[in-house]
């Protein structure tokens, strides 16, 4: 579970849609915290919780997350912290708002949100855009991708780095997961050129499939149950009249992952130029081979922590008799459903669909979607 901190003070403003605030937190560290009543809809909330625990789970470098708790005495000594809504101002309500760890101390610690092309060769886990990339894809991330830049040791923040522990280096941290899963539509749109970072640089390390590995196998082999981790982990006020779309939004997501290579590949089309090095004759996308698991869901839509192996073939009994196993019914594909929460537009009549800086080439291809993993099969 995250850990629920207080705030004490704020330092100041940062960018963004969400009017996101530096603050101080009762044990020492600092947050960037975003509102609960943010103009961009409380969903994006959830959102960055969600994300936070699937890129845990695929060992992708992100901020740790927390729940920062703001009282009624901390809003009473900083009267000026508000929300601006077009001409309107509003306070930021009272309760507990999402909070992002920032990386040390902002008056010690410099931290970019960018770097040039020759400094990007030094990061040290420059290969976790690929990863990055992945995940953005499976999630349907309306956004370009967002990292943060800050000199440490690396020994501190990675695993298991190929470095001395007292060396320096520049690492990344990916941020900014509120425009995933459709952002507050909480819909799939897979339009292959979001999702991707402002540089170019970080993929022209990809050589083919095995590039994306080990984060595209662990996508397509994700257990059930981490999703339903995920699900606890946000707060009961920010999923509040939400809670069967959430349950819907984690469904379609559980099976959409065995489209993951698909949505690459409509990627890798849509912009010829993106992957330089992957060579266009490498064969296809071919999965270790393994028990295909699928989840059973229940009659009122809810998804529950157990699985099932699907058998292939025919059973050993039936070849040692000589009659062959029935067949099992075929599966049907799973449809994306149409419905739209209420009080939220379409996002492209809006404006929701957020654009991405006027450097990064936006030659928008036709919209894809992936093909949905086959409906769940119950046993007889």
């Amino acid at each position: 579970m995250p850990t629920t901190v207080t705030a004490c003070r704020v330092l100041r403003s940062m960018r963004g849609g969400t009017q996101a605030c530096l603050i101080e937190a009762d044990d020492g560290r600092f947050y960037v915290v975003k509102f609960s009543n943010n103009p961009q809809h409380r969903r994006v909330l959830v959102n960055e919780m969600v994300a936070s625990v699937l890129l845990r789970y695929l060992q992708i470098s992100t901020p740790s997350c927390a729940i920062v708790r703001i009282t009624s005495e901390f809003l009473g000594s900083n009267p000026d912290l508000s929300i601006q809504f077009g001409h309107e101002t509003v306070r930021v309500q009272e309760g507990r708002h999402y909070g992002s760890l920032y990386p040390g101390d902002p008056d010690r610690n410099a931290v970019y949100d960018f770097i040039p092309d020759i400094l990007l060769e030094t990061v040290t886990n420059l290969a976790e855009f690929l990863g990055v990339l992945v995940f953005d894809k499976w999630a349907g991330n309306l956004d370009w991708r967002q990292a943060i830049f800050f000199r440490a040791r690396p020994h501190k923040w990675l695993a298991s780095p190929d470095c001395h522990p007292l060396t320096v280096r520049f690492l990344a941290l990916m941020i900014d997961q509120g425009y995933a899963f459709g952002g507050p539509k909480w819909r799939f749109f897979d339009c292959p050129t979001e999702g991707i970072y402002i540089s170019k640089q970080v993929y022209k390390q990809v050589v083919g499939w095995d590039s994306f590995q080990p984060w595209l196998d662990r996508i397509i082999e994700l257990p059930s149950s981490l999703l339903d981790e995920a699900y606890r982990q946000v707060p009961r006020e920010w999923i509040d009249g939400d809670a069967v779309a959430l349950e819907r939004l984690l469904e379609d997501l559980y099976r959409r992952r065995r489209g993951v290579p698909d949505l690459l590949q409509a990627c890798k089309a849509s912009q010829p130029g993106l992957f330089p090095e992957w060579c266009n004759s490498s064969s296809g996308y071919r999965s270790s081979p393994r028990q295909r698991v699928v989840p059973i869901l229940s009659a009122a839509g809810k998804r529950r922590a157990r699985d099932i192996t699907v058998a292939q073939g025919k059973s050993h009994d039936a070849l040692r008799r000589g009659h062959p196993r029935e067949p099992m019914a075929r599966a049907t594909p799973s449809s994306l459903t149409e419905d739209r929460p209420s009080g939220l537009s379409d996002p492209e009549e809006s404006g929701a669909i957020k654009k991405p800086p006027a450097s990064i080439n936006v030659n928008v291809g036709r919209r894809y979607t992936a093909v949905l993993a086959r409906r769940p099969i119950e046993s007889p």
